[in-house]
């Protein structure tokens, strides 16, 4: 007799068990689907088998948006019947019938002690198990990640090893992939120049898009793959990697062995369901215990990932799933249509990922209750817990930067944009840290007409500008167009206005001119 040491927690199995299958957390989305074999036996002597998949194929070939979500089992067996009416014919016979019914939307969710790779919680499904065997939704499929991708294939590798910083900007605007695809914002809104910090606080899909095309598909992919993402394939090695589109898609429990490397200071544990297994005699035969970690990101690099998912969770796309009480960083995820709702996060005590969807891939109404449930499991078992905040390893530093530009601030200039200060204070990898000043803000006289400098023969406005103002994107009202910066204005004559002149290099002071416009003096020799 074989005696295993599961590492199982069991109240915190019972907490998630409890949230999983907590219908008030799905906010009224409940549906029935089936699975359904039948067997009829012809006329003929001859036999023929049906199934859901069949009856799926039926419906849809009169109505291709048919599909087998029901509002309950009386409404999902009234379907069976008609189908099965529909399929026999004068003669035949039932040789043998069944049918299981599934709650759905499902879940599933993995809690992993990030420090030692421990799977401390696993729930693989919802409603009541029906057989010993079933379905591990959290092991046995894989789904879309949706945006939990983007940290793991892009921000990652751009981090750690892309020469990129959380204040490195793309200017986010309507786009195309490479291949000419169509690539847009989920809120078809667009920021301009941003900083990957917003880009990850906000999911943002064109600059995510940008950032993997700066720093490589290639680069993206081996930090997939050295996260523990185990079902890539090579034809997953493009753009769309960046945002979770992925030939196989990934296991839950692979996705959450990823997060829990950013939480463990970047080092990866395999995923470990058991310690030892004692024979009859107390001998161990198998041994978990030095589960060997490896070191896939810099320390610096899953602490600055870290920051920008705490601010996901008190700013971004995460709020719902926030709670007091315990440092907190995550990351939301959803697919095309809703089909995949996904929520990825940790504390310095463990790391939770939920994934949601119906087993059929049917979109979705309400996508929410990722976060919702991951709230509720997360909260209860840090009861009792000590507060502990991430802790900040060595070699990071700050720096006064502008959003706009990811360079150095410049006084006078950065923090009088027109929708408001863009100066703020980043952290950053030491040597990393920028040494170039704001070369996007532009303060200055420009013609009401041509958008070029202005002399004093033109109408024009004074103040501070967008160089590179993307044309549908919230620099646009405030833009100067970066082809003819420098230029003055041809329509009108005049004497040159003064204008601050290209930014970048190192600062030097400020002048007032006879107007009152304060132009910052950048550069020199």
């Amino acid at each position: 007799m074989l005696s295993i040491y599961s590492t199982q927690d069991s109240n915190i199995q019972s907490i998630v068990e409890e949230e999983i299958n907590n219908t008030d957390n799905y906010n009224k989305l409940a549906k029935v689907s089936f699975s359904y074999r039948l067997t009829i036996n012809k006329a003929d002597g001859s036999t023929k088998n049906y199934s859901d998949t069949t009856m799926l194929s039926y419906y849809q070939a009169s109505n291709k948006n048919y599909n087998l979500e029901f509002d309950s089992e009386e409404a999902a067996a009234e379907a069976i019947e008609a189908y099965k009416a529909a399929v026999m014919e004068e003669g035949d016979e039932v040789g043998g019938e069944s049918v299981t019914y599934t709650l759905q939307p499902q879940a599933a969710m993995t809690i992993i002690n990030h420090s030692t790779g421990e799977v401390v919680a696993m729930v693989g499904g919802r409603g009541d198990k029906t057989a010993a065997k079933t379905l591990n939704r959290a092991t046995g499929i894989t789904r879309q990640p949706g945006s939990t991708f983007k940290v793991i294939a892009c921000y990652a590798a751009a981090l750690d090893a892309g020469g990129m910083t959380l204040a490195s900007v793309e200017n986010d605007m309507p786009t195309t992939y490479r291949d000419g695809t169509s690539l847009k914002n989920y809120n078809n809104s667009y920021l301009g120049w941003t900083n990957i910090r917003t880009a990850i606080t906000n999911s943002i899909n064109v600059v995510t898009v940008e950032v993997m095309g700066d720093i490589g598909t290639s680069l993206g992919f081996q930090y997939a793959k050295d996260l523990g993402i185990t079902t890539l394939t090579d034809g997953d090695n493009n753009q769309a990697l960046a945002l979770g589109g992925i030939t196989k898609g990934v296991t839950n429990v692979d996705l959450t062995a990823a997060y829990a490397t950013i939480a463990n200071g970047g080092e990866y544990n395999k995923p470990i369901f058991y310690t030892t297994v004692v024979d009859h005699q107390g001998n161990i035969i198998l041994d978990n215990r030095e589960n060997t970690s490896k070191r896939v990101l810099k320390p610096t690099t899953a602490w600055l990932l870290t920051s920008a998912m705490q601010d996901v969770m008190t700013a971004g796309t995460g709020k719902v799933a926030n709670f007091d009480g315990m440092a907190v960083a995550g990351k939301s995820g959803t697919t095309t249509k809703n089909r995949d709702t996904v929520f990825a996060g940790f504390t310095p005590y463990y790391t939770g990922v939920i994934w949601g969807g119906f087993d059929d891939n049917t979109p979705q109404s309400y996508t929410t209750y990722s976060k919702v449930i991951w709230k509720a499991v997360m909260s209860r078992i840090h009861q009792g817990l000590a507060y502990k905040s991430f802790t900040q390893p060595s070699g990071i530093v700050t720096a006064t930067v502008c959003k706009k530009s990811g360079k150095l601030a410049v006084g006078g200039v950065c923090d009088c944009d027109p929708r408001g200060s863009q100066v703020y204070t980043e952290y950053f990898e030491q040597g990393t840290e920028p040494t170039e000043y704001c070369d996007k803000h532009y303060l200055g006289n420009v013609c009401t007409q041509s958008h070029m400098f202005a002399t004093s023969g033109c109408p024009h406005y004074s103040g501070v500008f967008i160089i590179g103002a993307a044309p549908g994107s919230d620099d646009e009202p405030y833009g100067v167009d970066a082809t003819t910066f420098g230029q003055y204005c041809p329509l009108h004559i005049g004497e040159p206005l003064p204008n601050s002149g290209s930014f970048g290099g190192s600062a030097g002071g400020t002048e007032t001119t006879s107007d009152g416009v304060k132009i910052q003096v950048i550069g020199g020799e």
